[in-house]
């Protein structure tokens, strides 16, 4: 046998493990909230509980698993840049809008090439999370998980939508060092069609988590709403200088509970 076939048997070997782990009459979904609240800011709106409001936006991401030869099993990321309406500045799951007569795991692949660059065509879907509403842009979230061979090629992002992309190892779901609390900061500005549009709930966010406990800003004036701020604290997880929170850190703790550590913690390795 080809070194080659040897490593497609490895590769369709886990995508064989990564299935069984997420087989959908072993998931108790009702366990998914619960589960996910572990990683939930004290500022979440509720949209780890409760019934989603209104009609939402149908949204859907792709968590993409591949095994890198230095970091051993990785899930890209992206930091959002700055000047976008929606969570500047945060990091996600690639991923974005379902479009019209679209499907769900089909807008999380081709969210995944337009702002990675790569196109995920070997990515083989392994199974999914339970979906989860984003009060703060007013969308229920699908997340498709899929294994695929480690990128040939190096990303190439859309700097429209990536300010840059973190790979983000496994490994350290399972390490209590990589586990923190940072503090945010909420800023109110006046919302714009308020009362209209949900999604414009007239609440940023800071960029920056605030690791030193003993570090606060100052608190807000109360004569100018507009300029009112709140401090909150939310659990995170920390990787190369980054503070992973919110939506992103509580569909990584899903994901913790669902994966086999145990190949995860192994490090195989596999090509094609």
């Amino acid at each position: 046998m080809s070194d080659s076939s040897l490593h497609r048997s490895d590769f369709d070997r886990h995508v064989e493990i990564l299935k069984e782990s997420f087989r959908q009459d072993r998931i108790d979904l009702s366990a998914a909230p619960p589960l996910r609240s572990v990683m939930a800011p004290q500022l979440a709106y509720g949209r780890h509980r409760g019934p989603v409001f209104g009609e939402a936006r149908r949204a859907a991401v792709l968590i993409a698993l591949y095994l890198d030869p230095m970091l051993g099993w990785v899930t890209p990321l992206t930091l959002r840049p700055d000047d976008l309406e929606h969570h500047p500045g945060q990091i996600s799951f690639p991923g974005g809008r379902v479009e019209p007569n679209e499907g769900e795991e089909e807008a999380a692949r081709r969210e995944f090439a337009e702002e990675l660059g790569v196109v995920p065509s070997q990515a083989i879907t392994v199974g999914r999370l339970s979906p989860i509403f984003v009060y703060a842009s007013h969308h229920l979230v699908s997340p498709f998980v899929a294994v695929m061979p480690g990128p040939s090629l190096s990303w190439n992002p859309d700097p429209r939508e990536v300010a840059e992309v973190i790979e983000f190892p496994l490994g350290k779901l399972y390490e209590q060092e990589s586990k923190g609390r940072i503090r945010k900061m909420a800023k109110w500005v006046q919302p714009r069609n308020a009362g209209r549009d949900p999604s414009t709930n007239g609440i940023c966010t800071t960029r920056e988590g605030l690791p030193p406990a003993d570090r606060l800003p100052e608190k807000p004036k109360r004569s100018t709403l507009k300029d009112a701020a709140l401090v909150f604290e939310t659990p995170a997880y920390e990787h190369s200088d980054h503070w992973i929170w919110g939506a992103t850190a509580m569909m990584l703790h899903e994901l913790s509970t669902l994966l086999p550590w145990p190949l995860i913690l192994g490090g195989e390795s596999f090509s094609t």
